[in-house]
């Protein structure tokens, strides 16, 4: 029955699409109120008077006694030659004379005014890393369908994966896009560096290799238990389809598609990632289309 059809094509398209987007969605709000906590804790560090300008402080003093302080001293009550009629208790190390407490109370001032300006550079990162995080958590509410929110992850990627770690992710999110057809998986590259890696990396020997001829698109790998196992007819031909979606031809009424084993797929010698040239191949001719099963 086509209403049926219909009803179960929408049901699977937004359970794929509430399995892509809430785990992503409650990802970004965690590192959203982690952002603010971090931002507001080192806004209220840098609020705090420097201890800076004590120890600088401290160091004239120490400089301008004109008796000489001895090792062997904690402490020295000196008068504050900045506030008449006062006077500052300077602590000491007894390790060291006058004069080497002198120099090691500059250089801590020194320090720590460089430690102040790396926290207000480090709280601007994370006031703007905030912004960006709201950015994107108001992006992805206005997505509707599970191909936008993969659009959204692969445009992403990079800050994304810095954001939250694949961890969060959920399974949905895992590299290629991933399809299901009769007990056979169907592995598609998302982009130039996802071709790559399936096409070298994560595709067998044995697997089938697929993509649209003559056309920029995804590669596509039909994965094989062993060697020996032969896909039917109709799941090649389903396989094909895909690879015909996933390219520029992808409106055209008829493909044609380079089927061939992996093994026969070599990378092009200082080529871009994803080029490659194919050893051996037969070609079949299908409509674009998409399975109704996704993994």
């Amino acid at each position: 029955d086509a209403a049926v059809r219909v009803y179960w094509r929408r049901f699977l398209g937004q359970n794929t699409f509430q399995r892509l987007h809430d785990p992503l969605q409650k990802a970004l709000l965690n590192a959203a109120e982690q952002t603010r906590f971090r931002s507001q804790q080192m806004a209220h560090e840098l609020a705090q008077p420097s201890r800076a300008d004590r120890y600088e402080k401290w160091a004239h003093l120490l400089i301008a006694q004109g008796v000489p302080i001895p090792n062997g001293q904690t402490e020295v009550h000196l008068p504050d030659l900045f506030e008449p009629g006062s006077s500052e208790v300077i602590p000491l190390d007894p390790k060291k004379n006058g004069m080497g407490n002198a120099e090691y109370y500059y250089d801590k001032a020194r320090k720590t005014r460089q430690s102040h300006h790396y926290a207000e550079d480090r709280w601007l990162e994370t006031e703007a890393l905030s912004e960006t995080i709201s950015g994107l958590i108001q992006a992805l509410a206005q997505l509707k369908t599970a191909q936008s929110v993969e659009h959204f992850q692969t445009q992403h990627a990079e800050v994304l994966t810095k954001l939250i770690g694949h961890q969060h992710l959920g399974q949905e999110l895992q590299p290629f896009r991933r399809f299901q057809i009769a007990g056979y998986e169907v592995w598609v590259g998302r982009n130039a560096r996802e071709n790559d890696l399936l096409t070298f990396k994560s595709a067998q020997k044995h697997d089938y290799w697929l993509h649209a001829r003559g056309v920029p698109g995804s590669h596509v790998v039909l994965r094989r238990s062993s060697k020996t196992q032969a896909p039917p007819k109709s799941v090649m031909e389903k396989t094909a389809a895909i690879a015909a979606y996933f390219s520029q031809a992808k409106n055209s009424s008829l493909v044609p598609v380079i089927c061939t084993e992996r093994k026969f797929v070599r990378k092009a010698k200082k080529g871009t990632p994803g080029a490659v040239i194919v050893e051996r191949e037969q070609v079949l001719l299908v409509v674009p289309a998409l399975p109704e099963h996704t993994i």
